[in-house]
């Protein structure tokens, strides 16, 4: 039985995934009209294990043939307050309305579940299609903050 995510992998980032990650997000930022800036505004991406993952959240890939197709990151904010953010939520255009974005989602809400987060932010770009439809698809989110500032 065919599948529409046969040969797509998730996978945890590591630093061997940087320049197809960058790629995918020069695409992605140009796409909605932004600069993608990774030694700027983004230059978080260039340190994705201290600023997600040693902080206990994480940063994953979707990849197809080897190639990036999604993203998505769970920031975490506040361990005491239990607050997390999510962050560089993106798939490619041309894999959007495929459950691909779903399920990245998912996987986030899993692991920020695992880390007993209580309140998840959700950051979108000003012109972000997806801006005021997650907070009642994603019931789990209880704080929708969208961001005028492409750096937050």
């Amino acid at each position: 039985m065919t599948t529409p995510f046969e040969q797509m992998e998730l996978i945890s980032y590591s630093s061997e995934f940087q320049a197809s990650l960058e790629e995918f997000l020069e695409i992605m930022y140009s796409y909605r009209g932004y600069k993608f800036e990774p030694t700027g505004l983004q230059s978080d991406i260039r340190n994705i294990e201290n600023i997600y993952q040693i902080q206990g959240g994480n940063f994953w890939i979707m990849r197809k043939n080897a190639i990036v197709i999604g993203s998505i990151g769970l920031k975490i904010l506040n361990k005491i307050d239990k607050i997390g953010e999510i962050k560089r939520y993106f798939v490619l255009p041309s894999y959007q309305g495929k459950g691909i974005g779903t399920l990245l989602m998912e996987h986030l809400l899993l692991n920020a579940n695992k880390n007993e987060l209580h309140i998840l932010r959700l950051d979108l770009l000003q012109k972000s299609q997806m801006r005021g439809t997650n907070k009642l698809e994603l019931g789990s989110i209880n704080d929708l903050r969208t961001s005028k500032d492409p750096k937050a």
